[in-house]
């Protein structure tokens, strides 16, 4: 039996068309691409390109897709009324370059390693953890980790593997991230620095016995003079499968725990380092007004209609950490929310 038989096949683009045309998405010149070598500078042009031309976005998990190809209504919202987020090379490169709209780590990811082995590297796929006390440091809020739920690369190069990562809501780094290095790498967001360092998973249970080191990506910034050093997330130190992250999307697309299916989500990096945010989820009930952030979402059953005076955030801040620069309210409903996400996010228009 051959191995992809059980573990699945890794997707692959159809052909030298599909490889122009996701270039071209990326606003990248074909041939001048075709024409580097495979090597450190390439693969921070192309991270960074397609982080600045493919937003993260889970639409697909709460509209349908004929809602999302149309104008939309001013009714009520219905709740995960969508298929979910497609993982497989195919159907996420249909979304991302023939739909020109975007996805979260599992086919963003995904589709991007398909471009980066067409054009000549040689990478893996690993699963993650995220940092649920997001943006604090852990010596104050804890340390509080997802199920394995995130979805990076990590690329083979001469001077040894490097962190690729282009489907982080979070606010990964911009540019490669080696694993080997001590030096921080800078960010395109003003004051945002990122360092790897290989651990134990911090704050796991020490007793376990035979556990290895991986990798924990490290945000650093400061405020009021004071540096703050907050994981975004903790990378298993063994290469996973299409077979596991077909199942690990299912969780995020479909079980109603999951932080996909709890929140309408839309990410953008700007060429400042600014970074525009579209955000709703089900309000908390008084009582849990004080709770933490990496407590549960509120949960709402799918098809629920959400009532039309709910307004969800668009908010414009100097990067992940930074000073909010702009925020408007935006009416949950379908027309009011592709309206800004054909503005702002780069959704094509709808289909006449």
């Amino acid at each position: 039996m051959p191995d992809h038989a059980l573990w699945g096949a890794r997707g692959e683009l159809a052909g030298p068309e599909q490889v122009d045309a996701y270039l071209q998405r990326l606003q990248l010149d074909p041939a001048a691409i075709r024409a580097r070598p495979c090597d450190l500078a390439l693969l921070g042009d192309l991270q960074l390109a397609h982080m600045l031309a493919v937003p993260f976005e889970n639409l697909a998990v709460h509209m349908a897709e004929d809602t999302l190809t149309s104008e939309g209504d001013d009714g009520p919202l219905v709740w995960r009324d969508g298929p979910g987020v497609a993982c497989d090379v195919p159907s996420a490169f249909e979304t991302i370059v023939t739909k020109r709209r975007g996805g979260y780590c599992f086919s963003l990811n995904a589709c991007f390693s398909a471009l980066l082995r067409a054009l000549g590297f040689k990478l893996s796929e690993y699963g993650a953890r995220v940092f649920a006390n997001r943006n604090q440091a852990p010596e104050e809020a804890g340390y509080s980790w997802t199920p394995i739920s995130h979805m990076v690369l990590l690329v083979d190069l001469p001077e040894g593997p490097w962190l690729v990562d282009v489907g982080f809501g979070g606010g990964s780094a911009t540019s490669p991230v080696s694993l080997r290095g001590s030096e921080r790498v800078s960010s395109l967001s003003p004051g945002e620095e990122f360092l790897i360092r290989t651990e134990l998973l911090p704050g796991g249970m020490r007793e376990e016995v035979g556990g290895l080191p991986g990798y924990t990506l490290v945000r650093f910034w400061t405020v009021d003079g004071q540096e703050i050093a907050s994981p975004c997330y903790h990378v298993s130190p063994t290469p996973l499968r299409p077979a596991d992250f077909k199942a690990l999307n299912f969780y995020n697309s479909h079980c109603p725990d999951a932080p996909f299916t709890c929140q309408i989500v839309a990410y953008r990096l700007q060429s400042d380092g600014s970074r525009i945010t579209l955000h709703w989820a089900p309000p908390r009930p008084a009582a849990d007004n004080n709770a933490s952030f990496d407590a549960p979402l509120p949960q709402l059953p799918a098809k629920q209609r959400i009532p039309v005076d709910q307004n969800a955030k668009l908010v414009v801040r100097k990067g992940v950490v930074g000073a909010v620069q702009k925020s408007d309210d935006v009416p949950v409903t379908s027309r009011a929310l592709l309206s800004v996400l054909r503005r702002d996010f780069g959704f094509l228009p709808p289909r006449s």
